[in-house]
């Protein structure tokens, strides 16, 4: 729904649901199509005019996913089932508000953005043996704020600049429980919270005509603390010991070129660092900190035409990033999940995007990703985890989880103006 609201102001309300119908049979219960998963959500955006070129925009958002099972199935049988004698639901909520100050023209530009959200997560895991039936379950609770501000100058006369500084102050809980005939006993959970300030610029040159080159730097300052609920005294000692208060300190460089060497036609290559804080990981009776990473990446690409204005229009590039201590959860020997550093790692992706008008207001569009994530240096820590699985070995090579192999879309786009 979208309405103007005057001359200056203008409102638009969107809702959705999707129902993703299971496909996952589980033999033990006798049930089939245990998986299927519900999402609702939606979000307002309204936005005025402040004076002659000063603009105000607010968003609210807010979703909802309900799963019935969970996702996975089980190695070695059929890749559509799983044995299982517990269903394993999830669900998650999310909030979002935001409020952006802009000013869009004028050879200096202005932004700043005000963000709020929420976050609650409630999954359950399977622990259950040939004798037992037992349950692991897990709640996830985030919010935080984050402002940033920035003011630059686009690329006139020779050359532009930017420059900003963003806030960010995020508090993260986890709390596990473990069911198991019929009494719930209380399991160690974490507490989390970031504090950080960013600072930001870059500088861009017209070396010739058709040809820009920018480079810049981040800045960071991260305080990270962590807590512990719910633990044994012996667990204390561990978490006093592994000093969970600390500051991190990071500066990230980033360079890029970009050329139009004939009408329509924009080459770049770009190079750029960045990282995700540490945190606190506590897995049964065990407390355990994890890192930061940290990761590089140079990319390099091609676009022919503009979406939406030319009638056709064609986007590729390739990229190759390197992974230091890669951040992952994994189940440990107990069947808990837990986050700590794997290793180090690369990634090559290539990524192929395109659309074309083939009528007035009717635009069809298609993209196609490839990567290749591996792990070229497993963590110790690792190594031992997984050493009886033939995957891994000592100085071996595996796959990074959670990196799609393949992943492609495609879109039939309808645009007619209704009055």
């Amino acid at each position: 729904l979208f309405r103007s609201l005057g001359g200056s102001a203008a409102l638009r309300l969107t809702g959705y649901r999707a129902d993703e119908g299971g496909y996952i049979d589980n033999p033990v219960t006798g049930e089939r199509d245990v998986n299927h998963v519900a999402t609702s959500g939606g979000r307002l955006v309204a936005t005025t005019e402040l004076r002659p070129g000063w603009s105000a925009d607010l968003l609210l958002a807010g979703q909802r996913i309900r799963g019935d099972d969970s996702q996975y199935s089980d190695r070695g049988g059929d890749n559509l089932e799983r044995s299982s004698p517990i269903a394993l639901p999830f669900a998650s909520d999310f909030g979002m508000g935001s409020l952006v100050v802009r000013k869009d023209g004028g050879a200096v530009r202005f932004r700043s953005t005000t963000g709020l959200i929420r976050q609650s997560v409630d999954e359950r895991f399977d622990l259950s043996d040939s004798a037992t039936t037992r349950a692991l379950d897990q709640h996830s609770r985030g919010r935080g704020v984050s402002s940033e501000t920035r003011v630059w100058r686009p690329m006139r006369q020779g050359f532009s600049w930017l420059a900003g500084i963003s806030l960010l102050d995020y508090r993260y809980e986890v709390r596990r429980s473990r069911s198991e005939r019929g009494a719930t006993t209380p399991l160690g959970g974490v507490t989390n919270r970031i504090s950080e300030v960013t600072l930001y610029f870059e500088l861009g040159a017209e070396l010739l005509p058709w040809l820009d080159l920018t480079a810049g730097a981040r800045w960071t300052r991260t305080d990270l603390s962590g807590e512990g609920q719910h633990l044994s005294l012996l667990v204390f000692d561990r978490l006093a010991a592994s000093d969970p208060d600390r500051k991190e300190r990071r500066l990230l460089p980033s360079a890029s070129l970009l050329a139009r060497p004939v009408a329509g036609l924009t080459l770049y290559a770009r190079y750029q660092q960045g990282f995700r804080p540490g945190g606190l990981s506590i897995a049964n009776d065990i407390v355990q900190l994890y890192r930061h990473d940290l990761l590089a990446t140079v990319e390099a690409g091609f676009r022919i035409g503009k979406p939406l204005i030319d009638r056709f229009d064609l986007a590729g590039s390739l990229s190759r990033s390197r992974w230091r201590h890669i951040q992952a959860d994994y189940l440990d020997g107990l069947g808990l999940p837990v986050t700590a550093n794997i290793g180090n790692g690369r990634i090559w992706s290539a990524t192929l995007n395109g659309g074309m008008l083939v009528a007035p207001g009717l635009r069809l569009e298609g993209g196609l990703a490839w990567n290749d994530g591996r792990i070229t240096q497993p963590s110790p820590e690792f190594e031992r985890l997984f050493a009886a699985t033939a995957a891994l070995g000592t100085g071996s090579v595996v796959r990074i989880p959670n990196i799609a192999r393949v992943a492609g879309h495609a879109a039939l786009d309808w645009r007619h103006d209704l009055g």
